[in-house]
């Protein structure tokens, strides 16, 4: 009986552990905000948001950035999708570096795709920086092996009506992948410890010339660019964080320690792909409000 006793009180605690679901109501604060342009805003009613113009914002790890097209006409045969990809770099105080990014696409069905394409569960968002990098070098003539997972589950084929065919994100063929998803002042660097130099055959990847804390790349799509609404996460920390416990995963663990992250500036670039071109849409550095 005493056995059962413990291991009874062993499983509550795991069972309580932290859930972070996805509850920010895209529908709704499109409506609320109902204008074009770049919003960082609340996940929760009565869904406050802030214009991302340079002024500080105020950090919340379940808050969402939106951005809002304007409508127009399509033009006559360039009816292409909306693809826009993004991706953010943050540095942060009493943070380690990031060793790893936090990666998302929703499973989404494009016109160019059998099925839904499934997306990463919450546990398997964060992949380390080094497969990221690795899998986003633009070199046709010496191509390092793709990640099954970051083609399926991240990538997807897209139209492209110009050429009147369909083109997956991540093909080094059409794109210039390292100018497209890869991190600015981002390089491998030496190991830290001769036991990892033992352990890991290919050397991880770190922020060089800046330590970043929070690395992360997304995609959002839509059927039609024209008057979309998308929106994307707030960073995370993703270096070294504290486990949550034996059964949490790392975006978990990352989501537990960004309740206590001191985020000071993020670097924000958003990009379009129509078809086989990549066209920038906007670029900004946030400066985050004192916690």
């Amino acid at each position: 009986m005493r056995m059962k006793l413990f291991v009874a009180a062993l499983l509550l605690p795991v069972s309580a552990g932290p859930i972070f679901a996805q509850t920010f109501d895209e529908q709704a604060i499109c409506a609320a905000i109902n204008k074009p342009g770049l919003f960082y805003a609340r996940s929760q009613p009565p869904y406050q948001y802030s214009p991302v113009n340079g002024m500080p914002l105020s950090y919340d790890r379940d808050a969402r950035f939106v951005l809002i097209t304007t409508p127009v006409l399509p033009r006559p045969g360039r009816d292409y999708e909306g693809v826009w990809h993004v991706r953010t770099q943050t540095i942060a105080e009493l943070s380690k570096r990031a060793n790893k990014a936090h990666i998302y696409r929703p499973p989404v069905k494009t016109r160019c795709s059998r099925d839904v394409l499934p997306a990463f569960e919450g546990g398997d968002r964060l992949v380390t920086l080094t497969a990221y990098l690795d899998h986003h070098l633009s070199d046709p003539n010496h191509p390092r092996q793709k990640n099954y997972d970051l083609t399926r589950r991240f990538h997807m084929p897209v139209e492209d009506v110009a050429a009147r065919d369909c083109v997956w994100t991540d093909d080094e063929r059409a794109y210039d992948l390292r100018d497209t998803y890869s991190f600015s002042d981002v390089s491998r660097r030496d190991l830290d410890s001769g036991f990892e130099a033992a352990m890991t055959i290919v050397p991880r990847a770190y922020a060089s010339s800046v330590s970043y804390q929070g690395l992360s790349s997304e995609f959002a799509y839509r059927d039609t660019p024209n008057g979309a609404c998308v929106s994307f996460a707030s960073p995370i920390p993703t270096g070294p964080v504290p486990r949550g416990g034996w059964f949490s995963n790392a975006y978990d663990d990352a989501m537990q320690a960004a309740a206590a992250w001191k985020p000071k500036s993020t670097l924000l670039v958003i990009k379009r792909v129509e078809g086989r071109r990549v066209i920038p849409v906007t670029s900004k550095t946030i400066t985050w409000a004192d916690r």
